[in-house]
């Protein structure tokens, strides 16, 4: 950053100035590649906001431009100097986002040689893609392996469930179908031997 604080304080609003602030060094390692991304994108529409008033302002301070208020702009200084403050943010939130996406992509690198697996990399634990990685060797393997077998476990229990409760409802619908039939047959019985008597 080219532009002091102390300068950027006398320009910028608080909430412009919060923006400045959050372009350091030490807070740009702080934010993630989504936030450098939002940081970046309102640094960016500030600085057009700026360009454009300044170039009205110079407009009007020529006599070429209507003046927006009674009277025209002497001078373009400080809203250019307001412009380049959010150029210069604009840049430092881009080269850290670019860096710490650069980042990313070198440690799935990395991890990719390791022979991490995918089920492991960017776990939160360390232990984790440690393990899976392969200082164990097979062992580290074995870590990933019986959560998947214990999950096949799992479903075919719960698919033999469904079937013995399946079997077990058509067994039911059969025997009572069967009374059905037997209680009918009694009463045939009896209603013959009612009119036969």
């Amino acid at each position: 950053m080219t532009t002091s604080a102390s300068t950027a304080k006398k320009l910028l609003n608080k909430a412009e100035f919060e923006l400045f602030k959050a372009s350091s060094k030490s807070n740009l390692k702080t934010l993630t590649p989504f936030r450098l991304k939002q940081k970046a994108d309102r640094a960016r529409k500030l600085r057009d906001k700026w360009r454009e008033q300044a170039n009205r302002q110079q407009r009007e301070a020529r006599g070429k431009g209507k003046p927006r208020g009674k009277s025209p702009a002497k001078s373009a200084e400080n809203t250019l100097a307001k412009a380049r403050i959010f150029d210069e943010l604009l840049t430092a939130f881009q080269g850290a986002a670019a860096a710490a996406m650069s980042k990313g992509k070198h440690s799935s690198v990395a991890d990719k040689r390791s022979g991490v697996p995918k089920s492991v990399r960017g776990g939160k634990h360390k232990g984790e893609a440690k393990g899976a990685a392969g200082e164990t060797g097979a062992a580290g393997s074995s870590k990933v392996k019986p959560a998947s077998r214990a999950k096949r476990v799992s479903k075919k229990a719960a698919a033999n469930k469904a079937n013995r409760m399946q079997a077990g409802v058509m067994r039911t619908l059969g025997h009572m179908s069967s009374a059905d039939k037997r209680n009918q047959g009694s009463r045939d019985l009896k209603s013959a031997r009612a009119r036969g008597g």
